[in-house]
């Protein structure tokens, strides 16, 4: 069974029923407890894309609290999908405790999920890690997804730990398939893109913060989600697990690469899927692969990449990044897997722009082979010589990050622990901050040890 909380379109239970059949053998029914009549009326307007909430025999609407309504029943449920209202509204925030959530698990079959939305925006990112704080301790794992550039989706789960998403899923559902391609995502990659870090990634940070985990008793949301919808803030950083293109996930989750070939689909809200696809584009411009006709947001990320080899067939120098030049440059590259970047970089190495290389082209040209090789001793060195010879302050917390991943990947946390401590407080862009946070935080010493 499916139980989905709170209504507003009635999207989510429609897109649950249409892939009913993936859920257990316990009656899979969507159920939506909206806070008042008015939003069930009003999401009839809605339709045809939340027919099956209205039209399928196995939805049933109750009219009901959450808490009360999984308080005052003892169903279990294969899946909770929590959609509330922004946490500033008035009784919202009780939604995203560490009670609420012990609550949930007590209606989760062993394996059962929970999917709860949370927005980025009118939100910061001490308020995102206090209900992250709540969440963690009651789930086996949970993985971050982004929805777009201001939601995110939490995915965590009793008792067992989260697979990795399936290109199966879509190949076998059409109707689902087709609602996933409206918002840009038409493969399996499409979504572990879109994933920015699990349990094991996160929970360290989380651990470091002094931020309390939200609570009924102490509701660190509800007193400041005010606060920040009122400042405008927002917790934006969180993309930069993603937006920074290194293989952190990769590293430190241990989640490992891919063998098959890197297709992403850019989204025009997502700037680190449009940085992916610009991977792809050098490989298959340099590669000399046909290009298919490509929507108007991909084919101007295409004509950007043309615009780099031009200049690197021209003998320019495209190699170390260079501020306000290239909209994209190779940094982009290490998105694509070892196995598609040894025949790429022995192509790129025979182009005008690759020969005669001054001494810090080298260097940079070094970096990405090893970062896309996963080279963690090539990686560790390189970053160090460019650190040392006085790299422009923009793209000293990018080297200082592939320092630390390389020294996590070869197990020397001490080292990694040393140049976090050296430069954390420095004056980097808040993205950057929030990365080395996460890297340095994975590697402090075990408190009591």
């Amino acid at each position: 069974m499916v139980g989905v909380g709170a209504c507003g379109l009635g999207s989510e239970s429609g897109r649950c029923l249409s892939v009913a059949d993936y859920v257990r053998g316990r009656r899979p029914r969507g159920r939506r407890p909206p806070p008042q009549r008015a939003n069930v009326a009003y999401s009839k307007h809605f339709r045809p894309r939340n027919e099956l909430v209205f039209t399928d025999p196995r939805s049933h609407i109750y009219i009901e609290d959450a808490k009360t309504f999984f308080a005052t029943q003892r169903k279990k449920y294969d899946i909770i999908v929590s959609e509330p209202s922004n946490p500033w509204v008035s009784g919202v925030a009780g939604l995203f405790s560490h009670e609420f959530y012990g609550l949930v698990t007590r209606h989760l079959y062993p394996g059962g999920i929970l999917v709860q939305w949370l927005q980025l925006y009118e939100i910061d990112l001490a308020l995102v890690a206090s209900v992250l704080k709540a969440l963690s301790p009651q789930f086996t794992d949970y993985q971050v997804y982004v929805a777009n550039q201001g939601d995110i989706l939490i995915v965590a789960r009793h008792g067992e730990s989260i697979p990795r998403p399936e290109g199966r899923l879509l190949e076998e559902n059409p109707r689902y398939a087709a609602a996933l391609r409206r918002v840009g995502i038409a493969s399996a990659q499409d979504i572990e893109i879109r994933r920015i870090g699990n349990k094991r990634l996160l929970d360290p940070w989380l651990n470091f913060l002094s931020v309390s985990a939200n609570s009924d008793y102490y509701p660190k949301l509800d007193l400041g989600a005010e606060r920040t919808r009122f400042l405008g803030l927002n917790a934006g950083q969180l993309l930069m697990l993603r937006q920074a293109s290194l293989p952190v996930q990769e590293i430190l989750e241990g989640s490992g690469g891919s063998d098959s070939s890197t297709t992403i689909t850019p989204n025009s809200n997502l700037g680190f899927t449009q940085r992916a696809f610009a991977a792809t584009t050098f490989r298959d411009q340099v590669l000399g692969r046909s290009v298919p006709a490509l929507p108007p947001a991909a084919s101007r990320i295409e004509q950007e990449v043309r615009k780099v080899l031009d200049a690197c067939r021209s003998g320019q120098r495209v190699i170390a990044p260079t501020p306000n030049v290239f909209k994209v440059g190779l940094d982009v590259v290490p998105n694509l897997q070892p196995a598609e970047l040894d025949h790429f970089w022995r192509r790129f190495g025979t182009l005008p722009c690759a020969a005669g290389l001054r001494e810090e082209d080298a260097m940079w040209l070094e970096l990405y082979k090893a970062l896309g090789m996963r080279d963690a001793p090539a990686m560790s060195r390189v970053a160090a010589a460019l650190l040392k010879r006085g790299a422009q302050a923009e793209y000293v917390p990018y080297l200082l990050a592939v320092a630390m991943l390389a020294d996590r990947a070869q197990g020397n946390d001490a080292r990694a622990y040393s140049i976090w401590t050296q430069y954390r407080g420095g004056n980097f862009h808040a993205g950057w901050a929030f990365l080395l946070d996460v890297i340095g935080a994975g590697a402090a010493p075990q408190r009591g040890h």
